[in-house]
């Protein structure tokens, strides 16, 4: 069974006990997908109406690296990062029905397009959280 996320009001109690607990996939819907491209292409615009009238804007995250780096641009012309830059854990890793509850939570974000990230995006969290038949945490055809 798959749990049909199409907005955050569709991430419930009882969606969190499925996805979690039960193991049960998340489906983006369609109407969360659209809000999600739109979102996107309203933050693209915003971002290229900013920095042609000023292009020195420093813009945490997008102009600049995250955490420390964020109070100066990134060298012009330099590579996109291709991983996450700043992470860190100890400790065991945590089980999947929790790593599985939060990416759902974090999920509620993106759906709604605050997170202004493109569906194809929320789609790779969706399918990278750990199977809910894995022991180990990995998600089969993944590295």
């Amino acid at each position: 069974m798959s749990v049909l996320v199409d907005a955050r009001t569709d991430i419930t109690l009882e969606a969190f006990r499925r996805v979690a607990w039960e193991g049960d996939r998340v489906e983006i819907g369609a109407r969360a997908a659209a809000t999600m491209d739109r979102s996107h292409e309203s933050f693209s615009a915003y971002l290229k109406a900013r920095l042609a009238e000023d292009p020195q804007a420093v813009i945490y995250g997008v102009t600049t690296a995250p955490g420390d780096g964020g109070t100066r641009n990134l060298e012009a012309g330099a590579p996109r990062p291709t991983r996450l830059w700043t992470a860190a854990s100890f400790g065991e890793p945590l089980p999947n029905r929790v790593v599985r509850g939060i990416v759902l939570a974090r999920l509620a974000n993106f759906v709604d397009g605050h997170a202004t990230a493109r569906a194809e995006i929320a789609g790779d969290r969706v399918r990278s959280s750990p199977s809910a038949t894995s022991s180990t945490g990995s998600v089969p055809g993944r590295t």
